[in-house]
């Protein structure tokens, strides 16, 4: 009879109880299925069944995923129309987000026996970034412009501290800077009369959407991101900066004095970011490999993108259509984030692989091939990607824009085709910010 060591015994004891976690978990509706039904309910307006449904849900009364409960749930109360109660619930999902980011021990090393989604979730980093997002948009819909100003600030922020913490290799490194954060940064400065710090985020916007973050917005950049940033360079007669754009940029510096004759003297201007949809659910994709007498399995979260449309986006001033465009995709995001750490599941996976690997030739020895090849087959089936993730977060943020004389107007507001018919009136030299949804909602609650 072999003598096992109290290392050994200790090992194959975390292995078993490990095994009969995973065996429950397994068991189970996978999150995806199990929040398909308040994923509906949100898509169709019903968000009181949605609360009520995520509150009687595993998502509140399970340790693992208290992110996630707060996430969700954020959303649902801000369709609702209730703005502090969601930005609570935000603040709480940064405050967990931030204390998960280094995982206990003992769920790290389940998760090494077991895999991936066995422990707290901590959040993805564009899911770390966007709450900071959504913190930002939710103010600036009740008009707190200095507390939207502190939220978008943090997203680059944010980003900074989480691309610090990978290795010099950058295997996190394709999504490092926000285009979109740059954009609203800068258009809250602006609203808020601090033109100088609005012209520094505007040419770092432009700068990164002519860059690499063209893939994460449609290949495109906001319409009138380029034209701001223009008409704030002649305003602060900043001629060091003015040819270098008129250079990089000739035919639209050329299209923006155009638009700059149209509307002289007291001019204001309105800008709308568009939520539409949600970012695509993950899904898991594995692949088999066989090893001598073991077979390896190796699991990855990914965003597949199913693109559907979307209606007419943008503002109707007096039949006169000036469409949005695409500030972020949150699932070219998501993904690019999602491939950014494979090489880290990989190499945890091929940990998992040699540690599953001699508990299998442990029970091999012990029991006999027969067992040994269920216990082959057990830990490949639970070796399983964490396919966990905030799926209520718009899919899409677009931008419109348009610069009108001051005074009042009539304008129709379309989010995917949904109208928000409204009278504002324009202040001279006055940059109203207005956040539209494509979703059954509270209209914007705008000072006039």
């Amino acid at each position: 009879m072999t003598v096992l060591s109290a290392t050994a015994h200790s090992f194959y004891a975390m292995w078993a109880v490990a095994a009969i976690s995973a065996a429950g978990v397994s068991g189970c509706a996978s999150y995806t299925d199990e929040t398909r039904g308040i994923r509906s309910e949100f898509v169709q307006g019903d968000y009181a069944a949605a609360l009520g449904n995520i509150d009687r849900s595993s998502l509140k009364t399970s340790s693992s995923s208290t992110l996630l409960y707060h996430l969700e749930r954020s959303m649902i109360l801000d369709r609702m129309g209730e703005a502090t109660k969601s930005r609570n619930e935000l603040l709480k999902s940064d405050q967990i987000s931030d204390k998960l980011y280094t995982v206990s021990i003992s769920k790290s090393a389940a998760s090494f026996v077991v895999s991936d989604d066995v422990g707290d979730y901590s959040g993805e980093d564009y899911e770390r970034v966007a709450i900071q997002t959504m913190l930002a948009l939710s103010f600036i819909e009740d008009g707190d412009l200095s507390n939207a100003q502190v939220a978008a600030r943090k997203i680059n922020s944010k980003l900074a501290e989480i691309n610090g913490t990978y290795d010099s290799d950058k295997d996190g490194g394709g999504y490092s800077e926000d285009a979109f954060a740059r954009y609203l940064a800068g258009m809250i400065h602006e609203a808020r009369g601090d033109d100088d710090n609005a012209i520094v985020e505007y040419g770092k916007a432009i700068s990164l959407y002519d860059s690499n973050f063209k893939k994460f917005s449609d290949s495109s950049r906001p319409g009138g991101l380029l034209e701001a940033y223009y008409r704030l360079l002649l305003e602060r007669r900043r001629n060091d900066k003015i040819p270098a754009l008129k250079k990089s940029h000739p035919s639209e510096v050329t299209a923006a004095d155009t638009n700059i004759a149209k509307t002289p003297g007291n001019v204001a201007q309105i800008a709308v970011i568009h939520e539409i949809g949600q970012i695509s659910p993950k899904e898991s994709v594995s692949t088999m490999i066989g090893t001598g007498r073991q077979i390896v399995r190796l699991s990855f979260p990914t965003i597949r993108y199913h693109y559907q449309g979307f209606g007419p986006t943008g503002i109707d001033v007096s039949n006169h259509w000036h469409p949005a465009s695409t500030g972020a995709n949150m699932d070219a995001i998501g993904a690019q984030c999602l491939d950014d750490k494979k090489a880290r599941i990989i190499a945890k996976g091929i940990t998992r692989a040699f540690i599953k690997g001699a508990l299998i030739e442990g029970t091999r020895r012990k029991f006999g091939d027969g067992a040994a090849l269920i216990a082959n087959i057990f830990t490949a089936a639970t070796e399983t990607a964490d396919t966990r993730g905030w799926t209520l977060l718009p899919g899409r943020f677009l931008t419109s824009r348009v610069w009108l004389p001051a005074g009042k107007h009539r304008i129709t507001i379309k989010t995917a085709g949904r109208e928000t018919p409204m009278e504002i009136e324009l202040r001279p030299g006055e940059l109203k910010l207005i956040r539209a949804t494509d979703m059954l909602k509270f209209k914007p609650k705008l000072k006039t």
